[in-house]
């Protein structure tokens, strides 16, 4: 199939739009498969027993360009097990030994592929009990929503010896709102008067992610900072150090004296770890309590970074 007919076409004295149409018409909306925004945030939590929660989401997900996109979601809180909603995941695995599990959901095309439902469905597949686990296969076409390392203690999904970790990639149609996201910002005071003011917010623009972050420091709680540092609303990648080294990240920064008025460029650092160190001067150099000056209550740091993330 080259030229293929639009979405909600007229059935003509051949035929109307085609399943597959549609879907091939959908993925050029769409930066990929993912979550779309406006999703629970956890989407996927433990439970008190043997399954996972999941929240309201809209998802698109593929089996490769040639098979398009759908675009389907949840309307409501789900609890799901090992083989759909209503079943029940392993428990822990023995002592020594953890385990993957991996939540996912997926919608088949009935006839095509070889399914024979449309229904999409959720499921959990777990993987094998070993001292250092490893993720396990999921279903051709699934689209993966979180992952939990479940360890031997654990006497439900939700027990605080889990980890479990929100790995669906986005998805958008064209540019996303600023949101909201937390930073967890270190390096200097964040508790309660600690700040007089924190706006952390970024959007996507394609396969591009824009952060940016306001902290003024209070006269509450004051803390000079020392090596402040934040992390991203979505994953980026350090490519390793080199001659120059090479950071897969462009922004700007400033630091302000909130006494003089005097502005200060600075620098956003992506480090190793996957946080952003903020830095000035040239070679850049960390900031310390009195570099570049002596910090005080009313000072701040602005940051503004864009990315693709991994």
């Amino acid at each position: 199939m080259a030229l293929f007919r639009s979405i909600g076409a007229r059935k003509d004295a051949t035929r109307g739009t085609a399943a597959i149409e549609v879907r091939k018409g959908l993925a050029w909306l769409f930066s990929g498969p993912g979550v779309l925004p406006g999703a629970d945030s956890p989407l996927v939590t433990g439970t008190s027993g043997w399954a996972y929660s999941v929240g309201k989401a809209g998802f698109v997900s593929t089996r490769g360009a040639s098979d398009g996109v759908h675009l389907f979601g949840n309307d409501g809180a789900v609890t799901i097990g090992a083989t759909g909603v209503g079943s029940t995941v392993p428990v822990a695995p023995g002592s020594g030994l953890q385990r993957i599990d991996i939540i996912w959901v997926i919608h088949p095309s009935a006839s095509e592929n070889s399914d024979t439902t449309s229904q999409p469905v959720f499921g959990v597949t777990s993987g094998a009990a070993a001292s250092s686990a490893q993720p396990p296969t999921i279903p051709t076409g699934a689209l993966e929503l979180a992952r939990n390392l479940m360890t031997s203690s654990a006497t439900s999904t939700a027990s605080s010896g889990n980890s479990i970790t929100q790995s669906a990639p986005r998805s958008f149609i064209g540019t996303s709102p600023w949101a909201a996201y937390n930073a967890a910002p270190a390096g200097f005071a964040v508790g309660t008067g600690g700040l007089a003011h924190s706006t952390t917010e970024w959007r996507r623009e394609g396969d591009l992610v824009h952060a940016r972050c306001l902290w003024v420091l209070g006269t509450t709680g004051f803390t000079a900072p020392n090596n402040p540092r934040f992390s991203l609303p979505l994953g980026a990648q350090w490519t390793g150090a080199g001659a120059p080294v090479t950071y897969r990240i462009t922004g700007s920064a400033s630091i302000v004296s909130g006494a003089t008025g005097v502005v200060y460029p600075a620098h956003p650092v992506l480090t190793s770890s996957g946080v952003v160190q903020i830095m000035y001067d040239s070679p850049v150099v960390g900031i310390t309590p009195t570099a570049p000056w002596t910090w005080g209550p009313g000072d701040s740091i602005f940051v503004d970074v864009t990315y693709r993330p991994v």
